[in-house]
């Protein structure tokens, strides 16, 4: 989810050129469906704005920089001007486009959704799907969520990425003890 362009700063784009990896690529801007689709055919894109629900059309903010496009109508980043464009974008739970598709298993769950991921992630499965890494955008004002959802579902964070990665957590199923 938030999947975006599909190669720059994309963390799935070297699965896909260089290891035969396909997958589900997910973002409430329709302007990088073409860019997917010539770029990522192994993929396939999906314009929703992925949250806890389904089935509604809501609000979403386009930014001047699409890469901070976000639900947060008054959001800022720092002191730049986001120039934020209101736009309406269909919903879907992460679940839902999982079934409707008929993915029964996922191996990679890489989400950056600009502060929305806990709503997602309250409309995901994870015991069904039990992905067996996640990576997750995680703002300190999301971060107390974040964690205890993967807490509640037996998941432990991976700090070894930390210093590579000082803005994704990274997460695995706990080991059996």
């Amino acid at each position: 989810m938030g999947a975006a362009d599909p190669d720059v700063n994309n963390t799935t784009y070297y699965l896909e050129k260089h290891l035969g990896w396909s997958g589900i690529g997910v973002d409430a801007l329709p302007d990088y469906r073409v860019a997917w689709e010539v770029q990522r055919p192994h993929s396939r894109f999906f314009n929703y704005l992925v949250t806890d629900h389904a089935g509604t059309v809501d609000p979403f903010y386009k930014a001047g920089v699409r890469t901070l496009s976000s639900t947060i109508k008054d959001r800022t980043w720092g002191d730049q001007n986001l120039d934020l464009q209101e736009i309406e974008v269909p919903t879907i739970t992460l679940t839902k486009l999982l079934d409707d598709q008929g993915v029964a298993h996922i191996d990679l769950l890489s989400m950056d959704i600009e502060e929305s991921e806990p709503k997602a992630l309250a409309g995901f499965d994870i015991e069904r799907f039990r992905p067996q890494l996640v990576c997750i955008e995680a703002v300190e004002r999301v971060q107390p969520q974040i964690q205890a959802y993967f807490d509640a579902h037996g998941y432990e964070r991976i700090e070894r990425y930390r210093a590579r990665d000082d803005v994704n957590w990274y997460f695995t199923p706990r080991a059996a003890r």
